[in-house]
């Protein structure tokens, strides 16, 4: 039951042409209550990415003194900006995409790695499929308990041999109870569940009948 971006994009995304102008750009944001526009080619592929923070640029006074702008953290991209009549001259580019096969967990990663709040969704080709924000990934974590449940239930049969083990879901905690015979199968049942979209933490209470893992090898486990 992994969610791949695919299942939390928006698929009905606005996009605009390179040779878009600003009042064209600034009609569809404000039109479509979105905060960027992908920026596509003739053959549909993402060039770029156009946000209101860019259209804010044109609202600042780009003939202000050099002295200015390098005390207030401008830089020569900034004033470039804040001259631009299209959206050429206007986007972010290169934009940092995702596949639609991605894990949320893998979405999440580069999102926080560039420092981006959305991430365009293309194909093999990079023609424009959707696009996911941080706010779908967020919602994520409003999973039903139920849903978790299932989900960890179907790891416990498929995963793993581990029938003594019970899990409980409230509010998103995960509780593991019940007893295992190697310590190792505890730790790799809860780094698996906190794994599962919307887990928002695992409480461990298992109890194991041997300890299979020396202090080093511990050390060694992936997370």
């Amino acid at each position: 039951m992994t969610i791949r971006v695919r299942d939390l994009m928006t698929r009905d995304v606005v996009s605009i042409s390179a040779e878009a102008g600003i009042r064209e750009i600034a009609l569809l944001l404000h039109r479509f209550k979105v905060s960027a526009l992908p920026v596509v080619d003739d053959h549909d592929r993402v060039v770029g990415l156009v946000s209101q923070s860019d259209l804010l640029l044109r609202l600042a006074d780009p003939l202000t003194g050099e002295s200015w702008h390098m005390t207030h953290g401008w830089t020569r991209h900034d004033r470039s900006k804040a001259t631009a009549t299209t959206a050429w001259r206007l986007m972010t580019a290169p934009v940092v995409t995702a596949a639609p096969e991605e894990t949320v967990e893998q979405a999440a990663t580069l999102m926080h790695r560039y420092r981006v709040n959305r991430l365009p969704v293309v194909n093999t080709s990079g023609a424009l499929l959707g696009i996911l924000s941080r706010s779908d990934l967020v919602g994520v974590y409003t999973r039903p308990d139920a849903w978790i449940q299932d989900a960890i239930s179907r790891r416990l049969l498929i995963e793993f041999d581990l029938p003594e083990v019970q899990a409980s879901v409230d509010r998103g905690v995960v509780t593991l109870t019940g007893r295992v015979r190697l310590r190792s199968s505890s730790l790799a049942l809860r780094r698996a569940i906190r794994h599962i979209e919307g887990a928002v933490h695992v409480d461990d209470r298992i109890e194991y009948a041997a300890d299979d893992l020396s202090p080093f090898a511990s050390m060694l486990l992936p997370e």
